[in-house]
């Protein structure tokens, strides 16, 4: 059985912003786990003398769009087709996506995984023949948002 395959399969019987905000909820969840277990992991991700405004447009805007680009829509594209095993795809790109967030080991960790269910919701988006890379780069904009409030609120 593979997984990749089975799993977007089974979960395109979902609503779109059911699978979005479930996947929100989960990295939300994920995020705090990890946070919790490896308290420093998390530290050094906005440089200080950047401004709020440039490290709002980074993280909200800019990073969600450009890593959708190229994680999802490229290589999750091209590993799917070339490799034709999805699951394979989905693993090798989210290894691909954890491995550029290294700020610690942990936190590339928790990207891996993070970067597993992006790939999956877009798989799943996509064979619903709906805007795939617009909903998951979404999906990871309100994600960074709610992570960049946290981060500000906590700095206060």
């Amino acid at each position: 059985m593979v997984v990749g395959v089975s799993l977007s399969g089974y979960l395109s019987k979902y609503r779109s912003f059911a699978l979005c905000a479930t996947l929100l909820i989960l990295n939300l969840l994920l995020s705090y786990l990890f946070s919790w277990a490896f308290p420093n992991a998390f530290a050094g991700h906005f440089e200080p003398e950047d401004s709020l405004l440039y490290n709002f447009f980074l993280v909200v805007v800019f990073a969600p769009l450009i890593e959708t680009y190229f994680f999802q829509k490229l290589l999750l594209g091209w590993l799917s087709r070339w490799t034709k095993n999805e699951a394979i795809a989905v693993l090798v790109a989210a290894l691909l996506f954890g491995s550029q967030h290294f700020y610690s080991l942990p936190y590339m960790a928790k990207t891996f995984i993070s970067g597993a269910m992006y790939n999956i919701l877009f798989l799943t988006i996509y064979k619903k023949g709906q805007p795939a890379f617009w909903i998951v780069c979404a999906s990871h904009s309100a994600f960074n948002l709610i992570a960049f409030c946290a981060y500000v609120i906590e700095k206060l």
